[in-house]
């Protein structure tokens, strides 16, 4: 494999192939500046071995392409612009993860109630993945602890202690759902200014 990569005729590795995920292919893909790959290894039906109607899901490969063109995908693969979705679990090197958890989550609205020091804050996630992440923040909560769940095309509401009023928030989270490298998960900055009165 070393010397197929050396003379560049591989260009991927599959890091996941249906019930199985290899963190060592992971390492080698992050190493050798290859695609990251996940496949589901249907042979019957995907309902009988995934159950979405449980709400589970097969592996698969999330392509960045410039547009929904085979010259454009094929780029895409080939410059390994790729992230596999496996058991809600998101997995790819940091240049794809951030843009992409860029776009799944936001800060819908902060504001504060009344005259207090609490910031009531809508953390919106726009994806079909449940998102699971811990609180890095100074800041701290009033009904939550720091684990926080989000479901898929959902939002919650974070009651946010600020010791002052401020004019904007910022909130960073360890994304626990998703890996960057081995056992490394990205974190993610969600930004808003504060509405006034």
């Amino acid at each position: 494999h070393k010397e197929m990569i050396d003379k560049g005729y591989l260009h991927g590795i599959e890091v996941v192939n249906g019930n199985g995920y290899s963190a060592e292919a992971f390492q080698i893909a992050i190493d050798n500046h290859l695609g990251i790959i996940g496949t589901s290894d249907v042979h019957n039906l995907i309902d009988w071995d995934y159950l979405p109607h449980q709400g589970q899901h097969r592996p698969v490969t999330l392509i960045f392409a410039e547009e929904r063109t085979k010259p454009a995908i094929k780029e895409a693969l080939m410059k390994g612009r790729t992230v596999v979705w496996y058991k809600n679990l998101l997995i790819g090197k940091e240049n794809n993860i951030q843009p992409l958890l860029n776009a799944m989550m936001r800060i819908d609205s902060a504001k504060y109630q009344d005259n207090s020091e609490i910031l009531e804050v809508i953390i919106k996630n726009n994806s079909d993945t449940k998102i699971q992440m811990t609180n890095l923040s100074d800041h701290s909560f009033m009904s939550n602890h720091d684990i926080i769940e989000i479901p898929a095309h959902s939002a919650i509401n974070l009651d946010v202690k600020t010791k002052e009023q401020l004019t904007s928030i910022s909130l960073e989270f360890e994304i626990l759902n998703a890996l960057v490298r081995p056992k490394t998960h990205p974190t993610l900055i969600l930004y808003s200014n504060i509405a006034s009165d």
